[in-house]
C-alpha cells in the first residue's frame, strides 16, 4: 500500500475551516464596505448580459457553467486515496458527496456578494491579467492593501488545493505504475521505504504540474 495507512486529516480539516473563514471575512468586507455602492438583487440575481462574452447567449451561458464544472471535476480524484482512507466504502462516498455539498455553498456564498459590488463588465472584460476577482475586492474595499489583505486566504487555499491535487494525482499515477499501465512504470510505482509515500509518482505530478 502507499503511503501511510491512514491520510493525516490535519491539513484537510483546516483548508476547510480556513474556507470559511477567508469566504466570510471577504463577504463581510466587500458588502459593508462597497466603496462604489452596490447593485439591487434583480441585478445581481437575474441579470444576465452576454455581449461582452462574445458569444450568442446559450453558448454563453455554457461556458459561464466551467467555473462550476471545474470546481466540482476532481471529485473522482479522491477514489485515488483510498487505499489510505478508514472504511473506504463508506467514508470515500461521503467525501465525493460533501465535496460538492461544500463547494455549491462556499462558491454561492463567495460569488454572490461579489455579483453585489461587480464594477463596469466591459472593464472587467478588458483586463490583462485576465482575474478579475482582485480587481473587484479591490474596487469594494477601496484600498490595494486591504483588497490584498482579503485575498491572503485564497492564496494559502490555493496551497492546500495543490498540495491536495499533487497527493491524489500521485497516488492516481502509482495506480496507474503499479498496473503496467503507463510507460516507464517500473520507476513511478516505487514507494519511498523511508517517507512510505510514491514520491517517484509525486514528483512526476509535480513537474507535471509546474509545466501546465
Amino acid at each position: 500500500m502507499a503511503g501511510r495507512e491512514y491520510a493525516s486529516t490535519a491539513p484537510s480539516t483546516f483548508a476547510i475551516f480556513w474556507t470559511f473563514a477567508g469566504v466570510i471575512a471577504i463577504t463581510v468586507c466587500v458588502l459593508a464596505i462597497a466603496k462604489n455602492g452596490r447593485h439591487n438583487v434583480h441585478y445581481a440575481l437575474t441579470e444576465f448580459d452576454p455581449s461582452n462574452s462574445g458569444w450568442v447567449p446559450g453558448w454563453s451561458f455554457c461556458v459561464g457553467l466551467l467555473h462550476a464544472a471545474y470546481a466540482t471535476s476532481s471529485t473522482g480524484m479522491i477514489i485515488s486515496m483510498c487505499e489510505e482512507v478508514e472504511h473506504p466504502a463508506t467514508q470515500v462516498p461521503r467525501a465525493m458527496v460533501g465535496t460538492i455539498l461544500l463547494n455549491t455553498i462556499c462558491g454561492l456564498a463567495f460569488l454572490i456578494p461579489l455579483v453585489f459590488v461587480m464594477p463596469d463588465q466591459a472593464m472587467l472584460v478588458g483586463l490583462l491579467s485576465g482575474q478579475p476577482t482582485p480587481v473587484i475586492i479591490r474596487d469594494a474595499v477601496g484600498s490595494p492593501g486591504a483588497a490584498f489583505g482579503l485575498l491572503i486566504p485564497l492564496i494559502i487555499l490555493g496551497f492546500f488545493c495543490g498540495i491536495g491535487t499533487t497527493t491524489a494525482t500521485s497516488r492516481a499515477t502509482w495506480a496507474f505504475a503499479r498496473d503496467g499501465a503507463i510507460p516507464g512504470f517500473k520507476w513511478w510505482k516505487t514507494v519511498n521505504p523511508k517517507l512510505d509515500v510514491p514520491l517517484n509518482a509525486m514528483m512526476l505530478s509535480m513537474v507535471v504540474q509546474l509545466a501546465l
